[in-house]
């Protein structure tokens, strides 16, 4: 069996306009200044026992994969209030698997490459999927209790064995040892005034109508799940008012 694999994957959440983009094209540049600043954050100081050769991936979010049957963005037609019902469960089942597959073709694309150590960083996480933006839609009267307990069901089977069946699936196909686990999420806080803004200024059709009562909501979702003991993917680390710069530093991090 060739020589073992750790995949740590870490988690960038926020809300719309937060800067999640920026971040991970800033990550993509200058992964090693990234890498040496959370290193010195608690909960991941294990980074700097890793060896020089340890790489790091971004996996961002395929907002073009989410269609329905007639290839319609399920983003618009969720966004479109005449269609928001109807449209809502097939949007948050597509995105938390699509988010899956997106990990999994990106782990599989580097086996044959792969260093013994990766930091796999992913635009958004299973979890605020789940906790946010699904049961927002949930209690706003947009998903049915049959389809939430549908897809709560799914979540809950997948959030106790990914990293364990993905481990398992290389361990088959290319027999090789690997521990892929969750090391933890970088949580990018904006003020809500900048977060409509952001949101305004960047001009996606969709989101042009969003209310800012909708930003609101899904911002203060994410505070209250992400400042839970219970969360899933410890720790997690605030970055506040991330700057839509790529230039800036990895010095905006509260280690709190």
């Amino acid at each position: 069996m060739d020589e073992s694999i750790t995949v740590a994957v870490v988690n960038v959440v926020g809300a719309m306009g937060a800067g999640k983009t920026t971040m991970m094209s800033r990550i993509e540049s200058r992964p090693r200044e990234f890498v040496q600043t959370l290193a010195d954050v608690p909960g991941f100081s294990f980074l700097h026992n890793w060896p020089s050769t340890a790489k790091i991936f971004v996996v961002r979010e395929e907002p073009n994969n989410w269609v329905d049957g007639n290839n319609r963005s399920l983003l618009d037609l969720v966004y479109d209030e005449k269609t928001r019902k109807q449209h809502s469960y097939e949007l948050q089942k597509t995105v938390l698997t699509d988010r899956l597959r997106s990990i999994h073709n990106q782990i599989f694309v580097l086996l044959p490459k792969m260093p013994t150590h990766v930091l796999l960083v992913t635009d958004g996480s299973i979890h605020t999927d789940h906790s946010v933006f699904a049961r927002s839609s949930f209690e706003s009267g947009n998903m049915t209790d049959d389809e939430w307990k549908k897809y709560d069901s799914v979540y809950e089977t997948i959030a106790h064995q990914w990293t364990k069946d993905l481990s398992n699936m290389i361990r088959r196909s290319h027999n090789r040892e690997v521990d892929v686990f969750q090391a933890g999420t970088l949580y990018l806080q904006t003020p809500i005034g900048e977060l409509q803004n952001r949101v305004q200024t960047r001009g996606r059709p969709c989101e042009k109508n969003l209310p800012i009562e909708y930003i609101e909501n899904i911002s203060n979702r994410h505070q209250y799940l992400l400042q839970s003991a219970t969360y899933p993917a410890q720790p997690v680390v605030q970055i506040v008012d991330t700057p839509l710069d790529e230039s800036v530093p990895f010095v905006v991090v509260n280690k709190d």
